[in-house]
């Protein structure tokens, strides 16, 4: 989904740089904690988290992937063209897999994306990527209720959750996230991002296809070995 404020597209970003719950509790030991075809956007909050990463967090290689948990574009990069690059680089403990929030539909972008930063801090960052998963798997009906049901289902306090969502209390850790991807040319979601360099297709445009991020974490991996 396209940001309608974004600024003119670059091919390089700059500095920085969906699985089955099944697939996501079995590789629990590769996620860890750390400190365009696509999606439009809005905006209180007070809580500041770090980034939600999975695989090695020290790895040479980091892939970046600016979402919006509202876009159907997202929806289907998660459910259908993740799952190989966990298992093929995620899980090996061949990448550093970073989320990175970006909202652009609508206010509830911002509602989901707090309620899963809410997970992040009650729970643990492998339940934060169960819930992640929830809310794309169930996109077309995102609520406050939606999130408390999630929230229990993936074992954490779901009515807490409710409060984090509608008070938006993890704005300034989107916020940040959004500011970061508006000033490397990030204007649409999903735009995946590995080492700096945005992940494109033939023609050059960006593109969330599970062979294009493969051939560019395989070219970065040659070129930095």
């Amino acid at each position: 989904m396209r940001d309608r404020n974004a600024r003119t597209s670059r091919a390089t970003a700059s500095d920085g740089p969906a699985l089955s719950r099944r697939r996501l509790l079995a590789s629990g030991g590769a996620i860890a904690a750390t400190g365009v075809a696509g999606c439009l956007g809005g905006g209180g909050g007070e809580r500041q988290l770090p980034v939600p990463v999975m695989g090695d967090p020290e790895a040479s290689v980091t892939v970046a992937a600016y979402e919006d948990f509202r876009c159907p574009h997202c929806r289907n990069y998660n459910l259908n063209e993740l799952p190989a690059i966990v298992s093929e680089y995620v899980e090996p403990g061949t990448i550093r897999y970073e989320h990175r929030d970006f909202p652009v539909v609508n206010e509830t972008s911002w509602r989901a994306a707090n309620a899963a930063r809410a997970v992040q801090e009650a729970g643990s960052i492998s339940q934060y990527w169960q819930f992640a998963k929830l809310l794309f798997e169930n996109q077309r009906s995102l609520s406050l209720d939606t999130y408390e049901q999630l929230g229990n289902e993936v074992g954490v306090d779901g009515a807490k959750l409710r409060d984090p969502a509608k008070n938006q209390t993890y704005n300034p850790t989107i916020k940040a996230d959004r500011q970061r991807g508006a000033d490397i040319g990030v204007k649409a979601t999903p735009t995946i991002v590995v080492n700096g360099s945005f992940v494109t297709d033939a023609n050059g445009n960006v593109t969330h296809d599970s062979n294009a991020i493969a051939a560019a974490i395989e070219q970065t991996q040659s070129e930095s070995g």
